[in-house]
């Protein structure tokens, strides 16, 4: 999406922090800035609890008062995965929010062919996935192919019936290029440009790729 327009880049997945690392650098112990032209990285906390320990939705309501100053076009989030409860309490303010402000809502689910994680998380997901302008549902192949569970459960022939859902696939990526993608977090661009011969074809045919499956399944005239 940066080859389109500026990105407001959020990590609301603080367990983890990998988006937000990846798109920045450490300058000084506990302070990073960011490191890709036209990426503006930041972290936001998106669950709230209260004394009762139930989940309190107003992370989510300031997040989405973020989303609506932000000078960028495109605004890419990076949720909590598999934090089902979280999603529901956040889907209707996200889609509201969304509507209210002409903002166009595209959910993308990645699932696994070995994972049975989805079967649990996608009817939760269903009102976000029905609501939303785009969903998508990528399959990742890296780790198998056989997605028939998935595919013969009943959650997916209920996205299958959504008109405005995309089902499409993750190419595999050979070890050496995961290696370095998830180990060592070297960008797509430095694999298919600094990397040797052997590295570097592959990685730019890789990239090139996953650009152009991702532009497809997020854009309007896609089916």
């Amino acid at each position: 999406m940066a080859s389109v327009g500026q990105i407001l880049a959020i990590d609301a997945d603080l367990a983890n922090e990998h988006f937000f690392k990846y798109f920045t650098r450490e300058v000084l112990p506990g302070k990073r800035e960011p490191s890709r032209t036209g990426i503006r990285p930041i972290q936001h906390r998106l669950r709230a609890e209260d004394h009762a320990g139930r989940i309190d939705p107003t992370a989510c309501q300031d997040m989405m008062a973020v989303i609506g100053e932000a000078p960028e076009p495109f605004v890419i989030i990076d949720f909590p995965a598999g934090d089902t409860d979280t999603t529901k309490r956040c889907t209707e303010i996200i889609v509201e929010e969304c509507r209210e402000n002409h903002i166009r809502l595209i959910v993308v689910v990645i699932v696994g062919p070995v994972d049975p994680t989805p079967l649990k998380v996608l009817p939760s997901l269903m009102p976000l996935l029905r609501d939303c302008d785009r969903s998508v549902l990528a399959k990742n192949t890296h780790t198998g192919i056989n997605f028939e569970y998935l595919e013969a459960s009943e959650i997916y022939q209920q996205l299958q019936a959504q008109p405005s859902i995309r089902i499409t696939e993750i190419e595999p990526i050979g070890e050496r290029i995961n290696e370095a993608l998830r180990v060592h977090n070297v960008s797509w661009e430095f694999l298919a440009t600094s990397t040797p011969m052997r590295i570097r074809v592959e990685a730019r045919r890789l990239r090139r790729n996953f650009h152009g499956m991702w532009l497809e399944a997020i854009s309007h005239d896609a089916v």
